[in-house]
């Protein structure tokens, strides 16, 4: 159903016209708006008309340069009430709106001159200047209130616009379903919490208390699924999955998990398995596994590194010392199965775990 219409002109353009119908129209210099103005000036989502079955109402999405009716520039997301003949200013751009149910013979209002702001179209009218066979406007609007639908039909409606409810929400109107599209500051908020869902269907069923409910059986069932697949990555991360998972990414580097290990130490032993790896035998890959274990590094001395009062070291054969706040909580039986996994299969091993300090 056509809901009136905007008449767009730019000086030295041809004339275009857009048909306005219920729920949503953008306008802006995107080529996903419903009118598209290609301008420098013009924002990409620069303004919206919302239109329901007793009237529309233009807002400015926040754009630079502003959005003016019949000169007058309009606060950011504030809705402004359309009457027959209202003139938009949109950059370089004039757009004439054009109310239902009038014929479009009717002449229009004298249009201010940008130089001269204070005349404006509404003091003409008032002042009687123009004949009373123009002077009929907004009658024609107001007759377009009543527009006769079916029952069922005008029942919805009614309620999507807000009717009997007191409640301003013809802001809140989406768009219909013109195809993909992004979202822009200011987009209406649904107020059930299963606006995703209630989104993808076309405005008319937007604020319809039953069928948030209904959606929120099967968004109940799929959003923690989703959430679950959304995150999965998080799983596969030794640092924050859960502990429950813990063994079984151990086996992908293979690594048998010991329980006595502070779980913060199995976690760091996980991450770290695949470079504990490369220095296996070696010095370096023995410090940094006995370093996850104990949460300090070891010394680990060789011979001819002792230092004065340790005892020689003979060929083959090196120290460990681990110094601790606690030694007792510590296990020995653990470190050395450690050190033995970790050393070179000739050589011979030392440990001595002491109290730092």
């Amino acid at each position: 159903m056509d809901y009136g219409k905007l008449i767009v002109t730019r000086p030295g353009a041809a004339e275009q016209r857009a048909a306005l119908r219920i729920g949503s129209f953008t306008i802006g210099s995107d080529a996903a708006n419903n009118v598209t103005l290609s301008d420098a000036a013009v924002s990409a989502y620069h303004a919206r008309i919302i239109c329901t079955p007793n009237s529309c109402s233009v807002s400015d999405l926040g754009s630079q340069s502003g959005t003016f009716v019949n000169m007058v520039r309009l606060q950011p997301h504030t809705p402004q009430p359309l009457r027959h003949h209202d003139q938009l200013k949109i950059g370089p751009f004039t757009l004439r709106y054009h109310a239902a149910g009038i014929a479009e013979t009717a002449t229009p209002p004298p249009t201010p001159s940008v130089d001269k702001p204070t005349a404006t179209a509404q003091p003409a009218t008032r002042q009687g200047s123009q004949p009373p066979s123009q002077a009929t406007p907004r009658a024609g609007v107001q007759e377009q209130q009543h527009v006769i639908l079916p029952p069922d039909i005008a029942a919805q409606l009614s309620f999507a616009s807000g009717g009997g409810n007191g409640g301003d929400r013809t802001a809140r109107l989406l768009r219909g379903n013109r195809g993909p599209r992004r979202m822009m500051p200011g987009e209406r908020q649904l107020k059930y919490s299963a606006d995703d869902y209630l989104a993808l269907l076309p405005p008319i069923y937007h604020d319809d208390p039953f069928l948030s409910r209904y959606l929120l059986i099967f968004k109940s069932i799929l959003d923690p699924i989703e959430r679950m697949i959304g995150q999965v990555d998080l799983y596969f991360d030794p640092r924050i999955a859960p502990e429950q998972l813990l063994p079984w990414l151990a086996t992908w580097v293979d690594l048998v998990l010991n329980e006595k290990w502070p779980l913060e130490r199995r976690r760091e032993l996980i991450g770290y398995a695949a470079t504990l790896y490369r220095w296996r035998g070696t010095r370096r890959g023995l410090s940094d596994y006995l370093r996850i274990y104990t949460g300090t590094r070891p010394r680990i001395v060789e011979p001819g590194q002792e230092r004065n009062g340790e005892a020689k070291l003979s060929d083959h054969t090196f120290a460990v010392y681990i110094e601790v706040a606690d030694p007792a909580q510590l296990d020995r039986d653990l470190i050395e199965r450690i050190i033995e996994a970790e050393k070179p299969a000739h050589a011979a091993y030392t440990l001595q775990i002491g109290k730092n300090g």
